[in-house]
């Protein structure tokens, strides 16, 4: 494009040189019939003067050359610009010709984003078929469970997304079943006690330094690294995304604590790799037992919650695995950039840091609206502040 702006701003400077030529050329012969009209005039009035009429020659002369060399140039003038035209006409050719391929090119590019979207429909709905998750509902309020008999508190905070401590403290506390993607975390004994199923708890949750070393002697492959280390995030993947190789594909979550409360006091999300995971144990619970488990608001909410983006930027950042061993969701090894380039594997940190956030915002705002309609439905007032939101 830029070839061609430049061959017709030279054959407009070309047409304008021809132009000028051709005014001078007008000029030179009117100059050279007034010399004439002029010569003629002073022979008749003058006579036969040898001196002028010299002059008068060398002037017509003069002109005449001047005439030569303006008729020259003219002719050149008018090559450069045939020229110039035939430029144009093959950056127009070019032109045309670059535009066809990049039609082609597009074309192309929209029928395999077609054919990713096709095939990444088909999966999701396989493998939602396959893990369609658990239906819970409320439990209804009797003299055994009511919130009244409670004898016993718990109170859980600063969790910051660390999902195996809030696993292993509701199971060792016997509070809650858990179960993830058919794996159960817990052992139950004869006389319905539960216990911490350690090796299922390895399986889910590995240990990465002992997995980063093992990637780096091996050198494995970048897809093979995938399906080795479970991502982080409730499903394994970004907000807005779909991964048929998620991790958290089934979380089951059945509340046992009977005559217990259990709180927790804010602070889940942030700083560790589970948050989402985190938010969903703690929404079950409350959806099962709205009288027994209560879940507040901390600052790393409220950066939520309050939409303030900056604040919880600063904050995350201080606690990258570089610097100081906190959340794996920025590195590179554990999260391959499929949504902009399938065979890429740098990753944009200000693009991943910014969809990480929507994912919690997300998260953060099922959990709460999950606990707001809980209670309204287990107290029976009316919704009265639901525009609000």
């Amino acid at each position: 494009m830029w070839s061609l702006l430049a061959a017709l701003k030279d054959v407009y400077e070309q047409r304008k040189l021809v132009l000028q030529h051709k005014r001078e050329l007008k000029k030179s012969n009117q100059l050279l019939k007034e010399a004439i009209s002029k010569h003629q005039d002073a022979l008749s009035e003058q006579g036969n003067v040898e001196g002028e009429t010299r002059a008068t020659e060398q002037a017509v002369g003069n002109l005449q050359q001047r005439i030569k060399e303006l008729q020259a140039e003219l002719n050149h003038q008018k090559a450069v610009l045939q020229s110039q035209k035939e430029s144009l006409e093959k950056c127009k050719s070019e032109t045309e010709t670059a535009f066809g391929n990049m039609e082609i090119r597009q074309s192309e590019h929209e029928k395999n984003q077609q054919g990713y979207r096709t095939q990444n429909e088909s999966l999701e709905h396989l493998v939602k078929e396959q893990h369609k998750g658990p239906e819970k509902k409320m439990k209804p309020l009797n003299d055994r469970d009511s919130s009244e008999q409670s004898s016993r508190i718990h109170a859980l905070g600063d969790l910051h997304g660390w999902a195996p401590g809030l696993i292993g403290y509701l199971i060792h506390h016997n509070l809650a079943k858990i179960e993830i993607s058919g794996e159960k975390l817990y052992s139950e004994d004869a006389d319905g006690k539960i216990s911490l199923n350690l090796e299922a708890m390895s399986k889910l949750f590995p240990d990465l330094t002992e997995y980063l070393t093992y990637a780096k002697e091996k050198e494995i492959a970048e897809d093979e690294t995938v399906e080795l280390f479970l991502h982080a995030g409730l499903l394994g993947q970004r907000a807005g995304t779909f991964n048929p190789r998620a991790s958290y594909c089934d979380i089951d979550v059945e509340w046992i604590g009977k005559n217990e409360f259990f709180i927790q006091v804010g602070d889940i999300f942030d700083r560790a790799d589970h948050s989402e995971l985190s938010a969903e144990i703690l929404r079950q619970m409350v959806l099962q037992a709205p009288a027994h488990v209560f879940v507040l608001v901390g600052n790393h909410e409220e950066f939520l919650l309050l939409d303030q983006y900056g604040g919880w930027l600063r904050n995350e950042k201080k606690w990258d695995y570089g610097r100081r061993g906190g959340n794996t969701r920025s590195l590179e090894l554990l999260n391959p950039n499929d949504e902009i380039d399938p065979e890429s594997t740098v990753i944009d940190q200000d693009f991943l840091l910014n969809d990480t956030y929507k994912k919690y915002q997300q998260s953060a705002a099922v959990l709460y609206f999950t606990q707001y309609f809980a209670q309204k439905k287990l107290t029976g007032d009316a919704f009265d502040d639901a525009p609000n939101f």
